[in-house]
C-alpha cells in the first residue's frame, strides 16, 4: 500500500452513495507534508517527460491523486489513448464498514 492508500484508510471516511471524504487532509484543509509526497511522486512518474502541469477533474479535492476506479472514466479516458496517473486507484468502498479497497498499481 502506498503512502496516500494509508493516509486514505487512516483519515478518509466512506459515506452513503460511494463519496470518499478527504477533507481533513486533501481539501478543506490541506496536508503540505502529504502534497510534497504527492509532488515527489509525481516527479518520479514523470521524470522523463515534458510535463509542466497536470490536469485534473475537480472533485471536492480528491481529483488531484485519487481516482474512483469503480467509476467508467478512467477506463474511458484510458481507451482514448490519454495517460491517466492516479496515485491511488479506488476499487470499491463500504459505508457500513468504512472498508476502501485500492486496485494495486505498479
Amino acid at each position: 500500500m502506498n503512502f496516500l492508500e494509508e493516509r486514505i484508510v487512516k483519515d478518509g471516511v466512506v459515506k452513503a452513495g460511494n463519496i470518499l471524504k478527504v477533507d481533513s487532509f486533501l481539501n478543506h484543509q490541506m496536508d503540505v507534508r502529504l502534497f510534497r509526497q504527492m509532488g515527489e511522486e509525481f516527479k518520479r512518474r514523470f521524470a522523463d517527460k515534458p510535463i509542466n502541469k497536470i490536469l485534473t477533474i475537480e472533485a471536492s479535492g480528491i481529483g488531484i491523486a485519487v481516482e474512483k476506479g469503480f467509476q467508467p472514466g478512467g477506463a474511458k479516458i484510458r481507451e482514448m489513448g490519454y495517460p491517466l496517473e492516479s496515485l491511488a486507484i479506488v476499487d470499491s468502498m463500504d459505508d457500513a464498514t468504512g472498508t476502501v479497497v485500492f486496485r494495486p498499481q505498479p
